[in-house]
This record gives structure tokens, C-alpha cells and sequence, in this order.
């Protein structure tokens, strides 16, 4: 079996096939039914990646290691009660007779591994450095806006300080001065109905 590291939800996997180093990182991108499994291939003159989906065998076209050719990668991943179980090997086959199978990974990952909080940070982990950049910069970037238009919006909706009113002070006399004028049904005063001519 092929020397493995984890980090997260990813197998770093070296082998040494037919006197040349292979690279494989198998990455769990979930461990739901059916299970979703992301496998990348590397030698010095060769470079492959697949997603696979449950349990399959497929062709890895253009890989030759050691003069050997005609290799497939087997991947069987199952989810168990929350716990995944996964295997990953290579077959070489000619033709339809399988001659040799080497086995890659053979692993139990526990449910508490594979929760929703541990895919994202399996994600997070595995992207690259100008990608974390950019969604840090656009994430801080969207809360300064925010901010901004919460100000904006507590400003505008202050509530105007109240109006002061001048009140003389009370040993002040203010004049006010009423006149009253009697007004006859007619309209005219009741001063000016003398000089009326009926």
C-alpha cells in the first residue's frame, strides 16, 4: 500500500510503480450516498484528475509507468451509518485480463469527520493562496458597504432637536390692545346707522 498523509479530508499518496514515483491526492468532497471523491494523478511528464462519484472504475488514458500501460483507477467509496469507507487503487489490465492491482488507500473516515463544517474547511484549505485573498478582500469589502449604509440610514433618520420658544419674563407687561366694533345685520356699523336713509 501506497505511503499516505492526511490533512483534513485530503490523502497526499506516493507510489512507486514499475521503478517511477506516482503522486495521487484523493480528496473527500462528500461523504453523502453516493459518496464524491476528487482523485489528481502526478509523475514528472504526466498530469490527471477525476471526479468520481460513488463507485467506479475508469480508464486513466495517456499514464505509463515503467513501461507499463493500459491503467485504470478503481474507487470505492460507501457510506456507512456516517462513516465512509473508501478505497483507491490502480489496476493494470491488458486488454479484459487484469494483471496486477496495487492498492492505494484503504480508509474508515468517521462521521464526525465528515460533517458539513469539515467539508468547508477541507475546501478552504485546499484552495490557493489569490483565491483566499480574494474572498477575504471582496468579504471585508462587503461589510465596509454595509456599514456605510447603516450610518447613512441612522443619520438620516435622526430626529430633529425640538424648537425653543422665547417667553418674556413674567414682570414684563405686555400690552394688548382689543378694539370691538358692532357690526347691524346689514354690515354697517351700529356707530354709522345714523346717517342711514330709509
Amino acid at each position: 500500500m501506497a505511503g499516505c498523509t492526511l490533512n483534513g479530508l485530503v490523502f497526499e499518496c506516493q507510489e512507486n510503480v514499475g521503478g517511477d514515483e506516482l503522486d495521487l491526492i484523493i480528496t473527500v468532497k462528500s461523504c453523502k450516498n453516493p459518496a464524491e471523491i476528487n482523485v489528481q494523478l502526478k509523475t514528472s511528464a504526466f498530469d490527471w484528475e477525476k471526479t468520481v462519484v460513488g463507485t467506479e472504475s475508469i480508464p486513466i488514458p495517456g499514464l505509463n509507468l515503467g513501461k507499463l500501460g493500459g491503467f485504470f483507477l478503481k474507487v470505492t467509496a460507501h457510506n456507512d451509518e456516517g462513516d465512509l469507507k473508501l478505497k483507491v487503487s490502480l489496476e493494470i489490465q491488458a486488454v479484459i485480463v487484469k494483471v496486477q492491482s496495487i492498492e492505494i488507500l484503504d480508509e474508515k473516515i468517521g462521521k464526525e469527520q465528515c460533517d458539513v463544517l469539515s467539508i468547508a474547511l477541507n475546501w478552504w484549505n485546499s484552495q490557493a493562496l489569490v483565491v483566499k485573498l480574494g474572498i477575504g478582500g471582496g468579504g471585508g469589502l462587503f461589510f465596509l458597504i454595509l456599514l456605510c449604509c447603516c450610518c447613512y440610514c441612522c443619520c438620516r433618520n435622526k430626529a430633529p432637536e425640538p424648537y425653543t420658544v422665547a417667553v418674556p419674563p413674567q414682570n414684563q407687561n405686555v400690552a394688548i390692545n382689543t378694539t370691538m366694533q358692532m357690526v347691524s345685520p346689514v354690515g354697517v356699523p351700529y356707530n354709522k346707522l345714523d346717517n342711514v336713509q330709509y
